[in-house]
């Protein structure tokens, strides 16, 4: 039915919309030239500087530009003949797949060149968010930002960090994202709950949508989008951009091989989610993955024959029961995880949980919002109410820094373990700047984490491993294996580890 209200009250819209917004992604407005530009689908991206810095401006190509027409047609055409889908879409992304579907070979009947990228455009503009296409297909864009509707979109770019843009969304993009979210979540703000998080699935892409609806944005609409999927940061890529060592890197693959728990702290957008889900490919696929996430930022790795069980739990700001996290996660000692995947650990009743289920023999990844492990400390002990002793359940942290908010620069500052008999932080490794220079500060067979595995696998297990999974990501690294499928074909071979 929410498909149905949107369709009468858009169509029509995008009726006279179409062509005037591809008309205006035509208009190239050069301040000065291109740091860079490259193909995003129909677009090219050029990246401009300007007085405030750089500019990502996506324009129609060139090669789309002459058949806007048609594609503007095809778009009435649509629109006038009352289209509905064939099979009821499950996700954003099924919708707009079956419009583009029906739309291609009606371009193709015309020799329009790339009519099914044409068609994709068309796609976007019926589900009213054409203005947002280039940055959900762009594969360097993490995260847009909306602080008030009268203002320009901003960007995180993978490559040249924050970015402003040439793109505004209006009040029928914005009516638009928040008709998808119910219609496919049933997420939807009122005045007594002002803020909606929710996801959008569009194919192997998933969108995390914040909205922030007056009176509680004092501007007007404000949206935060972050990009998950998409291509993955593996260890290796990781290593390869410097993010952390190659020793770093086999490390925490043999500690969540292991498994040894691990707790990934940073302030927000320091990349701890993207460690997070590189570190979860190197955990063995024979191993069962218990997820539970509010919003489901990890990836989907069955088709490479991972075991994965996906629980979603509404988030906080939905205004539903606030200990529903925290009730599945105790729920999950009956669920006989190899490994607890937890994504965001937030309130007092998350800690609370997690401290409960490591105690009980659990083995748990998850991330954290605290700039150091010691201020993480700090709000467990004194904000959540967590027993010191609790602490040295806690295995490893990793340390996440992201020095500059507005570069897209960041990297694992520290890895430790907690002495929870002192109350004190012990790093195994830590990077001062610049960043890669590393030391490492105990032998790795050292520490207590490891030690503790070895005392249950065999001493110089973990070593051995270690030095394995070394060779292996240097390997990788050597041969350019960056992409997923490469990588787990290096650390899940043949040859495995012992």
């Amino acid at each position: 039915m929410a498909f149905v209200r949107m369709r009468s009250r858009e169509l029509v819209r995008a009726r006279a919309r179409g062509a005037q917004l591809w008309a205006e992604r035509l208009e190239r407005v050069v301040v000065r030239p291109a740091v860079e530009a490259y193909r995003v689908g129909p677009f090219e991206v050029q990246l401009q500087m300007d007085l405030h810095g750089l500019k990502y401006c996506p324009f129609v190509s060139p090669e789309v530009a002459p058949w806007l027409t048609s594609a503007s047609e095809a778009l009435r055409r649509l629109c006038d003949e009352g289209w509905t889908p064939a099979v009821k879409p499950r996700n954003l992304g099924e919708l707009i797949f079956q419009v583009q579907a029906h739309i291609a070979p009606l371009l193709a009947a015309q020799r329009c060149a790339s009519p099914s990228v044409l068609a994709r455009m068309v796609a976007y503009e019926f589900v009213g968010l054409s203005a947002l296409q280039p940055f959900v297909e762009d594969d360097l864009v993490d995260e847009v930002y909306l602080d008030d509707p009268q203002r320009p979109l901003y960007i995180d770019h993978r490559k040249h960090g924050r970015c402003s843009t040439n793109v505004h969304l209006g009040s029928r993009e914005l009516d638009a994202l928040k008709t998808h979210l119910e219609t496919y979540t049933g997420e939807a703000s009122s005045a007594d709950n002002p803020s909606t998080k929710a996801e959008l699935r569009l194919g192997d892409v998933r969108l995390r949508v914040g909205i922030d609806e007056t009176p509680l944005a004092v501007e007007g609409t404000a949206v935060h989008i972050r990009k998950l999927g998409g291509t993955p940061f593996t260890l290796v890529r990781l290593v390869a951009e410097g993010t952390l060592g190659a020793e770093e890197a086999a490390f925490l693959g043999t500690c969540i091989r292991a498994p040894i728990n691990i707790t990934i702290v940073g302030p927000s957008g320091s990349g701890k989610t993207s460690l997070l889900n590189a570190l979860d490919m190197v955990a063995p696929p024979a191993f069962r993955r218990v997820y539970i996430e509010d919003a489901v930022e990890t990836l989907d790795l069955t088709r490479y024959g991972f075991h994965q069980t996906r629980l979603r739990v509404a988030p906080m700001e939905s205004g539903a029961d606030a200990d529903g996290k925290a009730k599945e996660v105790l729920k999950s000692l009956h669920r006989s995880p190899d490994i607890l995947i937890l994504g965001e650990v937030q309130t007092e009743a998350h800690s609370r949980a997690l401290f409960q289920s490591v105690s009980s023999g659990i083995r748990a990844m998850q991330t954290f919002h605290a700039s150091s492990p010691e201020q993480a400390i700090r709000r467990w002990v004194h904000l959540h109410g967590i027993d010191p002793v609790q602490l040295a359940d806690l295995g490893v942290v990793v340390t996440m820094v992201r020095p500059d908010p507005q570069s897209s620069r960041r990297y694992v500052s520290r890895i430790s373990y907690v002495d929870a008999h002192n109350l004190q932080v012990e790093d195994i490794f830590r990077s001062a700047p610049p960043f890669r220079r590393r030391e490492s500060l105990i032998p790795v067979e050292g520490s207590p984490p490891v030690a503790a595995v070895d005392a249950i696998r065999g001493e110089g297990w973990f070593v051995l491993n270690f030095k394995h999974l070394k060779e292996q990501i240097e390997k990788a690294i050597a041969a350019g294996a960056l992409d997923l499928e490469s990588f787990l074909g290096f650390v899940h071979g043949e040859e495995g580890l012992t």
